[in-house]
């Protein structure tokens, strides 16, 4: 049985989590771009990325089948 996106997202950091909402639009949020993402938060777009690969990379290690939440 497989966790629920609310679930996996629970084991990230508010910032991590805050980043992949915004970045894959999840849970009913609209997808937005590194550039817009960065605009939003105050953060560069060099550090949305870092974020969303140490996020996704966290949820890898969380849930082994992750591919069907989020796409590379």
């Amino acid at each position: 049985m497989s966790m629920s996106t609310t679930n996996l997202l629970a084991s990230l950091k508010p910032m991590q989590r805050q980043v992949l909402i915004l970045r894959f639009g999840l849970l009913g949020q609209q997808e937005l771009s590194c550039a817009e993402i960065a605009q939003k938060l105050n953060i560069s777009k060099a550090r949305v990325r870092q974020i969303q690969e140490q996020a996704i990379k966290i949820l890898r290690r969380t849930q082994s089948d992750i591919g069907q939440y989020l796409s590379c």
